[in-house]
């Protein structure tokens, strides 16, 4: 038995600690500052998001995980959940051709600008937004700079552009109705697309269009294409033996 997560990582009896310890009383993430004390004390570090409080604490550690040549992870978990292993797969198809454009709908709330100097006020956007920042750059790349719009509620739509050149959009859709699917994902590429809804029901449009061969505009007999050019769909099996349903997912 340790007394600290300091004296855990200097008794050389481990070579990573976990961090699980959420908010001090002001509302800051424990997770910055002790991950620092656990790398500059020898050992790699796992710990819950967020990252840290502020863009300060979060650089103060990329520089200690830095010097000191150990590794910093943080529990992300959205971007690893099967749903996204699969979507990386499909955008590794040549035939998706490179993202273009992502929207990704998801019900949280922008902290109003008067309230950000707050911690307690940022707990709830620091603690979630993580995820969906985390699955918009796992598809589309670094984002290069962003524009926000912000509603009276807390519902805001943030614009993005990626360093590859694809565009996007995230919809902080605060207000939606609690029975509604909680969110929504769509990747566009050159000619293939795929929409992910509550992370759980994928579908994959291939290249393609209706009618079969190359029919005239308004001669299209049905809404049915080639077999070998339908969308591919894949939704949550309810059987209570996948360990999927239980929401384990990829770390």
């Amino acid at each position: 038995v340790f007394d600290s997560h300091v004296e855990l990582a200097r008794s050389g009896e481990v070579d990573a600690v976990l961090l699980v310890t959420g908010y001090d009383a002001e509302g800051r993430a424990l997770h910055a500052r002790q991950a620092a004390d656990v790398v500059v004390a020898g050992c790699h570090v796992w710990a819950e998001k967020p990252p840290g409080s502020n863009v300060t604490e979060i650089a103060d550690l990329a520089d200690c995980a830095l010097k000191a040549d150990l590794s910093v992870g943080f529990g992300f978990m959205k971007m690893f959940t099967p749903a996204m292993a699969q979507i990386e797969r499909i955008l590794r198809q040549e035939s998706f051709g490179k993202v273009t454009s992502l929207i990704l709908r998801d019900p949280e709330e922008l902290t109003e600008p008067a309230s950000r100097a707050n911690p307690a006020r940022l707990k709830w956007l620091l603690d979630h937004v993580v995820h969906s920042i985390s699955v918009l750059i796992a598809a589309g790349g670094r984002i290069k700079r962003l524009a926000v719009e912000r509603a009276d509620n807390g519902a805001a739509a943030i614009l993005l552009r990626f360093e590859s050149g694809a565009v996007g959009t995230l919809v902080m859709s605060w207000g939606q109705s609690g029975l509604a699917p909680k969110e929504r994902l769509e990747i566009v590429g050159e000619g293939e697309n795929l929409a992910l809804e509550n992370t759980t029901r994928l579908t994959y449009y291939r290249a393609g269009a209706p009618g079969r061969g190359q029919p005239a505009y308004g001669r299209v007999a049905d809404m049915f294409s080639d077999l070998d050019e339908g969308p591919l769909h894949w939704d949550l099996q309810t059987y209570s033996g996948e360990p999927y349903n239980n929401h384990v997912f990829y770390q």
